[in-house]
């Protein structure tokens, strides 16, 4: 018997993924296994190989997508002691990959790919691109609850994002379904401008140190703008 709809159908075997949802299979009850695509890639920082460093994967949904209460898919790995990590089982499609910074838990540098079915994509993190470093000078008044840490009563966010960014996300026609939504997605990803927009819409986190010095590796030349939060923990 077939749940109420919307619903999705995963198949999720050694031998490959399929998905489909409750729209499609009206249509057409039958799926075709694709072959597991394959992300590996060297994470850096700068011109230094990140030994166990934290990678994240993750198929981005927006809030118009249809798939968003459907299906979720996200898988964490660690670099070996060369900085080279793998992802062995990608679902064909879009796909994010990003490092996690240690104790903020946050993606930097992130990577905007497609992978195809069977395709090993290579997505090196980090080893290109400028360093910016800085120091941020809290008026004397604020010092007591400003103190750059990751937790306790006074943590703080720091992410740089482009100041060029495109801001028009793929556009969407009425009454698309949710295959027809992530064929939209694929192509508006192949464009430059919808390459650019998936790769920096998230920005990229980085570390203040205790006396308030930061340094901003890999970045592309281009426009940026630091946005730097503190917040009170009740």
């Amino acid at each position: 018997p077939q749940p109420a709809a919307p619903y999705s159908l995963v198949i999720v075997s050694d031998d490959g993924f399929a998905m489909a949802s409750s729209e499609r299979l009206a249509d057409t009850p039958d799926l075709i296994l694709q072959d597991w695509g394959h992300i590996e890639g060297i994470v850096k920082s700068g011109d230094a190989i990140v030994p166990r460093a934290d990678v994240e994967m993750w198929r981005v949904q927006e809030w118009g997508d249809p798939w968003q209460k459907l299906l979720h898919i996200e898988a964490h790995t660690r670099s070996d002691t060369n900085g080279h990590y793998i992802f062995a089982h990608v679902p064909p499609g879009e796909m994010w990959v990003s490092r996690l910074l240690p104790r903020i838990s946050s993606g930097s540098d992130w990577q905007y790919v497609q992978v195809a079915p069977g395709q090993t994509m290579v997505v090196n993190i980090g080893g290109s691109g400028r360093t910016v470093t800085g120091r941020i000078l809290v008026p004397p008044a604020l010092a007591s609850s400003i103190q750059w840490r990751e937790d306790g009563l006074h943590p703080y966010s720091a992410e740089i994002r482009r100041a060029d960014l495109p801001r028009e996300p793929a556009k969407h026609p009425a009454g698309e379904t949710p295959e027809e939504y992530v064929e939209t997605q694929l192509r508006f990803g192949k464009t430059p401008n919808g390459k650019f927009h998936n790769q920096w819409m998230f920005g990229s986190q980085f570390m203040i140190r205790p006396d308030g010095t930061f340094t901003i590796p890999d970045l592309p030349a281009g426009k940026y703008y630091i946005n730097i939060r503190n917040f009170e923990q009740q």
